[in-house]
């Protein structure tokens, strides 16, 4: 699995936010509880980890799915942006 590039991390801008992503599962054509990571490197290793202990791992995709602001209490979701899916892979 090719990972994305991690996106920097900028501390002073950050305003304590992080990024919601949840995992589809194309065969049960559902997606995972929402998760929170600091960026897209990170939950694409969360991916990675899952990908590795699963039977069907060709099945899952992550996609982005929000923010949450842990200093204003603030959730903003937002069209889900596709991150990792196995297709891009097999015509890599």
């Amino acid at each position: 699995m090719k990972l994305p590039k991690p996106t920097p991390v900028n501390f002073d801008e950050m305003n304590h936010v992080l990024n919601l992503y949840v995992i589809r599962d194309t065969m049960a054509d559902e997606d995972s509880p929402i998760f929170s990571a600091v960026n897209d490197g990170v939950a694409a290793r969360q991916l990675k980890a899952l990908e590795n202990k699963a039977l069907y791992s060709n099945e899952l995709q992550l996609f982005h799915v929000g923010k949450h602001n842990l200093t204003k209490g603030t959730i903003v979701m937002n069209e889900r942006t596709e991150l990792y899916t196995p297709k891009e892979q097999e015509n890599a």
